[in-house]
């Protein structure tokens, strides 16, 4: 009987606990995406306003998103994807460990770092915007006596221009989160570790990184399964006016949705949607399974 109890209580302390990630999942997921995924499958008559159900829209996207255009787009998306995750990552890990040890201005690092997310984006666009407009040209004429085009005008420099941008706004939380991690680790370990001749680049991959790699699935994990939705703040430089070669899917499919006459162009529009979605949750999938799998160990 008391084991019986107990296996109640337990049953309901599930049932409590998982109530609020389905509500959240229920709400947030499918009641928002929930009419996008309707509209994947339909024709709209703007004219009679009336509905049909159809494979056109999957169809038609799947033929635009092979044209070479789109698969352009898809290519700036995992690239723009592998570098500011690649460099941020590594960036954020190395200030997190400098503020971990607590050195010298390791406090203002991490106020610093920070500001760019306190910020309104419009604001740190609008500065950075003009540093790598103005500033820097003018200061190039200055040593050099030449004329240089603005970082973001020149079509050569324009693309590492945004990426240096969004890697240096992802600072903020990715620091944060992986310096609070690394104070949660045993200073007996890192003691421990010292006394048998540990260094500190010993001490930052043997210890500290097995230590909070859980941190860092999550951020990964988190990050593949956004790179579609990723815009790189494309619309806050540009407007609907980004150049095409600098495009993601997630400024493309958002100027589409806002430059969109009229409900007959939604069908297309969640169509690519849901495409997107089918090959963004195994990549997901696989790549948490990977960093599972082949991370490293605690021990």
């Amino acid at each position: 009987m008391t084991k019986h109890r107990k296996l109640n209580k337990d049953l309901i302390f599930y049932i409590l606990m998982m109530i609020i990630p389905i509500t959240q999942f229920a709400i947030f997921y499918i009641g928002v995406n929930g009419r996008s995924f309707l509209y994947a499958f339909q024709k709209i008559d703007i004219k009679t306003l009336s509905i049909s159900w159809t494979w056109d829209s999957m169809s038609n996207a799947f033929k635009k998103m092979t044209d070479a255009s789109l698969l352009r787009t898809l290519g700036v998306s995992f690239g723009s994807y592998a570098l500011t995750y690649t460099i941020g990552t590594l960036f954020a890990l190395l200030f997190s460990y400098f503020i971990y040890k607590k050195l010298p201005m390791g406090s203002f690092f991490k106020v610093m770092l920070f500001l760019p997310s306190i910020l309104s984006a419009i604001v740190m666009v609008t500065i950075y915007q003009y540093f790598v407009e103005i500033a820097i040209p003018s200061i190039h004429s200055s040593l050099f006596h030449s004329t240089i085009k603005g970082l973001l005008e020149n079509p050569d420099s324009r693309f590492a221009t945004i990426i240096f941008y969004n890697i240096l706004v992802s600072f903020g939380t990715n620091v944060l989160m992986y310096s609070n991690a690394m104070s949660g680790l045993s200073n007996d370990v890192i003691e421990a570790a010292k006394i048998d001749g540990c260094n500190s680049w010993q001490e930052f991959f043997h210890i500290v990184l097995p230590g909070i790699y859980p941190t860092i699935t999550t951020f990964a994990v988190t990050s593949v399964a956004a790179i579609f939705v990723n815009q790189l703040n494309l619309f806050s430089f540009y407007g609907t006016t980004a150049p095409e070669e600098i495009q993601t899917y997630g400024y493309y499919l958002y100027k589409m949705t806002i430059n969109a006459s009229n409900e007959a162009e939604y069908p297309l529009i969640c169509a690519i949607g849901l495409l997107l979605t089918l090959i963004a949750v195994p990549l997901t999938l696989l790549a948490k399974f990977l960093l599972e799998k082949f991370g490293p160990s605690e021990d």
